[in-house]
């Protein structure tokens, strides 16, 4: 679920999609002029309880940064 999660976020911010949850609603706001991209739009609509699952609970993730709704992987160093 992160990894999808995650990687759904990551796509977002590089299309100029902004994701917050505001009241349990999951709330996408885009920075560029043209309209999104139908697809992803749908994607994240079809993820929306996951996502919003996922921004709820961030702060548990451990090896995990959030910047702003990106997630980035610290892999374990031995």
């Amino acid at each position: 679920m992160i990894n999808k999660v995650s990687d759904l976020l990551q796509t977002a911010r590089r299309k100029g999609l902004f994701i917050s949850v505001n009241n349990d609603q999951l709330s996408i706001k885009h920075s560029n002029e043209k309209s999104p991209d139908p697809y992803l739009l749908q994607e994240l609509r079809d993820n929306k309880e996951l996502i919003i699952d996922f921004l709820h609970n961030k702060s548990k993730l451990k090896n995990y940064t959030i910047y702003e709704n990106t997630i980035v992987h610290h892999a374990k160093t031995s």
